[in-house]
């Protein structure tokens, strides 16, 4: 595999024709331009495309002439898979999907770790920041009618909301408030439900900070040169900042047991990516071979060792701040090692 600017790229043979193709772990689909697909087009046919197909973060549709399978090979590893050729510029690159790459061996999946359930004890509250939630006063409070839940999730509901208030997340409410939102409930495939909030009322007061928000071009950019990479999805991310007091009151929702206000952060608030992203950046500052992208981290390194380094700073960094909790293991998530060939 060779590397141009950062880019990998393998050379393959489809159909004993030497091809070089970008390697993008990312990519769901084969894709080969039609300037490419000329070179053999005598000895492919053509099917008609059956899925729509979109560049990452578009919403435009690639422009496809169809689609064939044929012979893939790489060294000694030979397979059959399916490409789509599109009608692109010249600029245009041939792709491999992350899919194809590992079986022909061109990337290989180091480990797969999915920590269980029961490792997690709590909800993580990171330490040190709080959160504040800037309100306009010129917008009109809003209280939204109470919206019933059926009487055979309440059950369910109560013990999600006991819970939530046992771990520190919400509180009942003392005195009058401006503003409740309406709640939605959403069973979960596990059994019992999940809580979420309707709180587009209450988003038209809150005013976003405007914290920058990486781009794809920006993180791809920093991972140039890696060959190693983690990835680790904080778990209940949003819930681990507090809320300033004077913040919790825009947060009330209405209940079929009573009004209850967030003591944390919450999904749903416009401003909450932005806020935990400039709050996570803080918190990882000064770690080699780090990014994010909101509660997804992304460790990386030139090789093996220098990713582990950096992976173990990492580690102890959110636990030292209370981002993950550590009984006998780390209670991170799902963590998920990719070694590029």
């Amino acid at each position: 595999m060779k590397s141009n600017k950062g880019v990998r790229t393998a050379t393959i043979k489809l159909n004993n024709q030497t091809v070089s193709c970008v390697v993008d772990t990312g990519a769901s689909v084969n894709i080969i331009t039609k300037q490419t697909f000329a070179r053999f087009r005598k000895k492919a046919v053509l099917s008609a495309r059956s899925t729509a197909i979109f560049s990452y973060n578009s919403e435009q549709k690639l422009s496809v002439l169809g689609c064939f399978t044929t012979n893939t090979t790489h060294k000694e590893n030979n397979i059959l898979a399916k490409f789509y050729v599109v009608d692109g510029n010249r600029s245009c690159s041939n792709l491999l999907s992350g899919a194809i790459s590992e079986k022909l061996r061109l990337i290989k999946f180091l480990n797969q770790v999915k920590v269980p359930a029961e490792l997690y004890r709590g909800f993580g509250k990171i330490k040190n920041i709080k959160v504040k939630l800037h309100i306009d006063d010129k917008v009109q409070p809003r209280l939204q009618a109470h919206r019933r839940v059926p009487y055979h999730v309440r059950k369910d509901l109560e013990k999600e909301l006991k819970h939530l208030k046992e771990q520190d997340i919400i509180k009942d409410v003392v005195g009058p408030t401006p503003w409740v939102s309406l709640n939605v409930v959403v069973p979960k495939n596990t059994g019992g439900v999940r809580l979420c909030l309707d709180i587009r009322e209450a988003n038209k007061a809150i005013k976003r900070e405007r914290h920058p928000m990486p781009t794809i071009e920006d993180i791809i950019n920093e991972l140039n040169g890696s060959t190693v990479f983690s990835r680790i999805d904080l778990h209940i991310a949003f819930h681990q900042l507090d809320l300033e007091e004077e913040s919790r009151f825009i947060t009330t929702f209405s209940t079929h047991v009573g009004l209850k206000p967030f003591k944390r952060l919450m999904f749903g608030v416009n401003a909450a990516p932005e806020l935990f992203q400039h709050a996570l950046g803080e918190i990882l500052q000064g770690i080699p071979g780090v990014t994010h992208y909101i509660d997804d981290i992304i460790i990386h390194g030139a090789d093996k060792a220098a990713h582990d380094t950096s992976l173990s700073q990492t580690l102890n960094r959110l636990q030292e701040r209370g981002a993950i909790h550590h009984h006998g293991k780390r209670s991170m998530g799902r963590r998920k090692d990719l070694y590029v060939r």
